[in-house]
């Protein structure tokens, strides 16, 4: 068949892409949204002053929270499978619901994996017949940790939300440990209304398979247990 005409389709414009950024932190993080054909305005926004969570004039904010789901079937065939099913289904019942797929975000084994912004809240083994309304985010139970944490963090966080029966939506703050070589970590978690809970995480192997279909390989794991909590913490837990 004929090659097209190049130099005739030249100046046919690109088609506008959708754009999100997002500053994600413990207090749920803020986040745009918009759409641009021309890309080189990315390189111009300043990445300091996004870290900081300034985020550019750009688009519309987000009030609510927008579901990204993986279906990305080339790295783990659960994703284009059990993701791709879980967002038509969710957006079939929750019509006013943000759901996009995307290519990829990690944690593939606990497909249907979902991220959330502007919280960078990640969620796996989401299950369809427990749908959520529009601009909320899914049940606790289903949440993998925040991307914004190192992974013992991640591991204290979780484990005190599920003490307490804290939402996602709730915030918590963490002193992040810097160094995780040790293979053991205190981490400190104040919660608003329900003290501050010293958490010991310790890091331990296991053999998991990467992917569906391959062979186990050594894994590394965070396991976080309550040492102790503040006056004002949980009732059942002085």
């Amino acid at each position: 068949r004929d090659e097209p005409n190049t130099t005739e389709n030249a100046d046919v414009p690109s088609p506008p892409r959708n754009v999100w950024v997002a500053a994600c932190g413990p207090s749920g993080g803020i986040g745009r949204h918009g759409q641009m054909s021309d890309f080189s305005e990315l390189v111009q926004w300043d990445l300091e002053a996004l870290g900081r969570g300034v985020l550019p004039k750009f688009g519309v904010a987000m009030e609510d929270a927008w579901e990204f789901v993986c279906t990305h079937g080339r790295r783990d065939v659960c994703c284009a499978t059990s993701g791709r099913g879980y967002a038509l289904a969710r957006q079939a019942s929750v019509p006013d619901a943000h759901v996009w797929e995307c290519s990829h975000l990690g944690g593939h084994r606990f497909a249907p994996t979902c991220l959330t912004l502007p919280s960078g809240r990640l969620y796996g083994r989401l299950d369809a017949a427990g749908f959520y309304p529009a601009g909320s985010e899914p049940s606790p139970d289903f949440l993998r940790g925040a991307s914004y944490l190192n992974p013992a963090a991640q591991a204290a966080d979780q484990a005190v939300r599920s003490a307490l029966a804290l939402p996602a939506s709730a915030p918590t703050h963490l002193s992040e440990p810097n160094d995780l070589n040790g293979g053991s970590v205190t981490v400190t978690v104040r919660t608003p209304e329900q003290g501050t809970w010293r958490v010991t995480c310790t890091a331990n192997t296991i053999e998991a398979p990467a992917s569906c279909g391959a062979p186990p390989t050594v894994r590394t794991v965070w396991q976080a247990e309550i040492a102790s909590a503040s006056p004002g913490a949980h009732p059942d837990n002085p």
